[in-house]
């Protein structure tokens, strides 16, 4: 059965007028930041087209927005929102107004209970999208609208013990029509317990519910249905250094539709170690297997590594990871994917208004129809904060994919100049 997609975003909508309402007679403290962004961008690329074939434009962004934050000694609130006017040099017919928006909201119920929401939406017209997690590309400048949502409530009966128990949604909306659209359900529930100081257990039992439509009289990807159960064993070998040995178990039932049902189980073991408060390392190691109907299943590895590291006037991270994945409510809908990825990202102040950034992101991806591709994605900047309220970002993104199909193909270079200007109002 096909649920309505624009019922969750109704639902998540409805929640944040709640929670504005339940704030409206115990303010502490508020802060309101109008601010106002004039960007440019050269993009060399904009339909991510193979070499040979692509289109460059400069687009230009005038972008006001507002932010809203209120503190009291039980809730937090905080609010934006910021609407895009993008106009086009030569494509002025991908002309639009793009939008993002987000909430995040917490309130200390009472001593034991808590209350979580956050909520980000999204509506653009990039095919590259910035939304994490997100890997695929889109051919067009159609727009598309993308919202992500989780409400929960969480107890606390130990000084480490939890339960929590919510709701997540994920919904895309389309324009074009050859991309379908989708929303997946996901009702929650996860616990910690600690038997001593140094043993103790996690569980976590998740549902899914995948919808999808198609606007171009084709037939969409099937829906599904799926658990997502896991147990963890834990374990603490000194109060900087603790580990985890973990088993998951996920299903995938598909409706009637080209796409077979299938189980995952995957065993991970994983020790975090926080060598000082500026220096911390995790890593996992395991093992995945699919076992689908009606073909052989895919396994491999699964693993996770990373650095932080905190300096006086720096930071960066750098790490990797892979095993399995799933992108059905992406732009290609290619499904079940094995994954390979590095990263790197670090930032530094050169003086107390001038800093810099960067970043490096490798992926493989290795999907069922055995197509591989290679995805690379650079960027690095300045900022600096030239007044009190005003600050000038310089920016320079470059992304190449490589695939066993050459139409997947693409390089991209972007170079962009942002001023912006924003002022904090505080009362209370």
């Amino acid at each position: 059965m096909r649920l309505p997609l624009r019922v969750a975003s109704g639902t998540l909508v409805f929640a944040a007028l709640v929670v504005l309402s339940s704030m409206a007679f115990a303010q502490e403290q508020y802060t309101l930041t109008p601010s106002l962004s004039v960007s440019e961008i050269f993009d060399d690329n904009i339909f991510l087209e193979p070499s040979g074939f692509e289109d460059s434009d400069y687009i230009t962004a005038v972008s006001p927005g507002i932010l809203l934050d209120v503190q009291t000694q039980r809730h937090m609130l905080q609010v934006s929102y910021a609407p895009s006017f993008v106009m086009y040099s030569r494509n002025s017919e991908n002309d639009t107004v793009r939008h993002t928006g987000t909430v995040t909201y917490h309130q200390d119920v009472s001593r034991n209970w808590r209350f979580d929401f956050t909520d980000a939406y999204r509506k653009s017209e990039d095919p590259l999208e910035d939304t994490p997690g997100i890997e695929t590309i889109r051919r067009t400048r159609n727009p598309y609208q993308r919202n992500e949502g989780e409400a929960r409530v969480s107890y606390l009966f130990g000084p480490e013990n939890i339960v929590t128990a919510g709701y997540r949604n994920s919904l895309l909306i389309n324009e074009d029509p050859a991309v379908d659209d989708g929303s997946i359900h996901e009702p929650f529930a996860n616990f910690t317990y600690w038997f001593d100081q140094k043993h103790g257990m996690g569980g976590s039992l998740g549902y899914t519910i995948a919808t999808f439509t198609s606007d171009d009289n084709s037939l969409a990807q099937p829906d599904y249905t799926g658990y997502s159960p896991e147990v963890r064993y834990l374990h603490r070998f000194d109060p900087q250094t603790s580990g985890y040995l973990s088993y998951m178990y996920t299903t995938r039932d598909f409706d009637a539709g080209f796409r077979e049902d299938y189980d995952i189980h995957t065993i991970m073991a994983g020790v975090d170690k926080q060598f000082s408060p500026q220096t911390s390392v995790a890593a996992g190691l395991g093992y995945f297997t699919q076992d689908a109907e009606g073909s052989d299943g895919q396994s491999g590895i699964s693993y996770n590594a990373y650095l932080r590291k905190t300096y006086q006037r720096s930071r960066f991270l750098i790490g990797g990871a892979g095993g399995w994945d799933e992108q059905y409510l992406e732009a290609e809908n290619r499904g079940f994917v094995e994954y390979r990825s590095v990263e790197a990202n670090g930032e530094y102040t050169f003086l107390e208004p001038l800093s810099g950034y960067a970043a490096a992101v490798y992926r493989q991806d290795m999907y069922q129809n055995d197509l591989e591709q290679d995805t690379w994605r650079a960027s690095a900047g300045l900022r600096w904060a030239f007044h009190r309220y005003l600050s000038v970002r310089l920016d320079y993104t470059h992304v190449t994919r490589t695939s066993d199909n050459p139409a997947d193909e693409y390089d991209d270079n972007r170079y962009m100049i942002v001023l912006t200007g924003s002022k904090p109002y505080r009362w209370q």
